[in-house]
């Protein structure tokens, strides 16, 4: 499992090049990196992006990455009082948008021609799970991670996405 730390909200702190890796201590590559991007003062904001899975990634795997999430979530919302957590990926990153949808983000939607990369126009989509959010987000996610939903091999018997999916609607406009 990962440690966490993150800036007191009222701190101004680009974290671009901040990397949390998780990995497990029999293998030898990381099964998950991610990065942090800015958190600033007075917005109590944390952005997520730039995740990688390693090759040998498991479902064994996804039930430590959905954990290593919630920890990180857990503690920047409920200990440090950040408001705002954000995912940005590219609009064509299916299996990123999907990730994000699992873990309870929610989608606000996407900046057209954000940035070049690779020398074309990527679009951005666009993330968040607030802070009224959360305790509905947080009851999940701590729902599915009881060890009683996993079998002997470690599969999960419920679906974590299917759980989100039944969340109610966003109070937002």
């Amino acid at each position: 499992m990962m440690a966490v730390v993150l800036p007191p909200i009222n701190e101004v702190i680009d974290l671009h090049s901040v990397h949390l890796v998780m990995a497990r201590r029999h293998l030898p590559t990381p099964i998950m990196t991610l990065l942090l991007g800015t958190a600033a003062i007075g917005l109590g904001m944390v952005r997520f992006g730039n995740g990688r899975v390693g090759r040998r990634f498991s479902l064994l795997d996804a039930e430590s990455a959905t954990e290593s999430m919630y920890l990180m979530l857990r503690y920047a919302m409920d200990d440090l009082g950040y408001r705002h957590m954000q995912w940005r990926c590219n609009a064509l990153n299916a299996a990123s948008r999907a990730a994000a949808r699992r873990l309870g983000f929610r989608f606000e939607g996407i900046f057209y021609n954000h940035m070049i990369f690779k020398g074309r126009n990527r679009d951005t989509a666009w993330y968040s799970i607030l802070d009224d959010e959360w305790p509905e987000v947080r009851e999940i996610m701590e729902r599915w991670l009881v060890p009683s939903n996993f079998d002997q091999d470690g599969t999960a018997k419920t679906s974590l996405a299917a759980l989100m999916q039944e969340r109610g609607p966003s109070r937002r406009v």
